[in-house]
Parts: structure tokens; C-alpha cells; sequence
């Protein structure tokens, strides 16, 4: 299985916006989110991430490590394509083939 991305408390937010969290509020350095069930879930608003602290969020938010993957992928994707979409012609299949070859390497 592949290794969990490096992310910040910020980006977790993002992705798990996609499944329905929203924040509830911000209490020192926490972000509260509550779920689509009512569920609680506390981020540290770090600029990383430990590995070790995201693999005990992506449960406590409901999912399995595949389907946080499979969301992150979706979010980083959709960041990607909007850049891509304001860059001049040249620069944005530059950046695709870069990306291919990303994608490719993970494999």
C-alpha cells in the first residue's frame, strides 16, 4: 500500500469537506468539524501532519485508508486541473506530462 501523503491539518479539512465535515469552529490551534452523522472530529490546525496522527484521523472521520486516498487524490486533482486551467498552453502540458510521469512512478 502506498504511503500517506505529508499533508497539513488545512489540506485534511479539505478532503474530508468531500464526504460532508464542515468546521464547526476554531479553538486555539483545533479545528472542531462535525460530520454528516453528527460526528465530532478535532484537526490540529499543523502545517504537517504526522503520519502516525493521520492514520488515527482517517478512522475517527469514518473512513478507511483507501477511501481518505481516493478522496485526497480527487482533491489534489481538481487543485491541479484549475491551475492548469489558468496557465498558458505550453506550461499546462508541460505540468500534465509531469503529472503522468508522477503517476506512472507510483505504480
Amino acid at each position: 500500500m502506498a504511503r500517506l501523503p505529508v499533508i497539513s491539518g488545512d489540506e485534511f479539512v479539505k478532503a474530508v469537506a468531500q464526504i460532508g465535515f464542515t468546521r464547526d469552529r476554531t479553538r486555539g490551534s483545533h479545528m472542531i468539524l462535525i460530520g454528516p452523522a453528527g460526528r465530532r472530529l478535532t484537526v490540529p490546525r499543523h502545517r504537517e501532519l504526522g503520519r502516525g496522527l493521520l492514520r488515527a484521523l482517517i478512522p475517527d472521520a469514518g473512513l478507511t485508508r483507501g477511501e481518505f486516498t481516493k478522496h485526497w487524490d480527487e482533491h489534489i486533482t481538481s487543485r491541479l486541473n484549475r491551475v492548469l486551467s489558468e496557465q498558458p498552453s505550453g506550461l499546462a502540458s508541460e505540468l500534465r506530462q509531469a503529472q503522468g510521469r508522477s503517476l506512472a512512478a507510483d505504480k
